[in-house]
């Protein structure tokens, strides 16, 4: 809830000029979280990505909609392309946070204690990725900017892993509630 993240990967598919894919991918995200006061907690993700080269085989040629990498609202859709910037943005107001004591019923030490914590959640994520070769990949949402808003409840337990219910609208007007659980870091 407090202090940042700065994270870099690199990929590199094919080693020698022989190899039937070359291909290098590099990508950078920063992560910043601030307590804002009382039980208000902010945070937001920047997020970018870039591969070369421009043409590259389908199954490389990938941009939002993998893993957490998702502008919320298009949970959906997988939208590929060469590159890609994402912003992420949250607001959290924390209901609930407790330790549970479980040394009653499991011996095991690393899991004797339950913590959760509850947030309720508003967020906005704005993110573009650029396709050089659209009709290829049959991707209508590349090379144009993608908004999705919405607000949701976040549980939080043992490992950071967390559990999200969300209620999103994107950038075409559609609606829905979508249920996520992934492990934060």
């Amino acid at each position: 809830m407090k202090g940042y993240r700065l994270s870099f990967q690199g990929t590199k598919y094919g080693l020698f000029s022989g190899d039937n894919v070359n291909q290098l991918n590099l990508s950078v995200t920063f992560n910043k979280y601030v307590p804002i006061g009382g039980k208000f907690y902010a945070n937001y993700s920047l997020r970018g990505k870039v591969s070369f080269p421009q043409k590259q085989p389908f199954l490389q040629t990938m941009g939002l909609g993998y893993k957490n990498d998702l502008v919320r609202g298009y949970e959906l859709y997988v939208i590929d392309g060469q590159s890609y910037a994402l912003v992420k943005t949250n607001l959290k107001y924390q209901v609930f946070d407790h330790l549970f004591d479980l040394s009653r019923f499991l011996r095991i030490k690393q899991f004797n204690t339950l913590p959760v914590a509850a947030y309720l959640n508003s967020f906005l994520d704005v993110g573009y990725v650029k396709n050089k070769f659209p009709e290829i990949n049959n991707t209508k949402l590349a090379n144009k900017w993608l908004v999705g808003s919405g607000f949701g409840l976040d549980v939080i337990t043992w490992y950071n892993v967390v559990g999200r219910l969300n209620y999103s609208i994107n950038g075409s007007g559609e609606k829905r509630l979508f249920f996520n659980l992934s492990r934060e870091f």
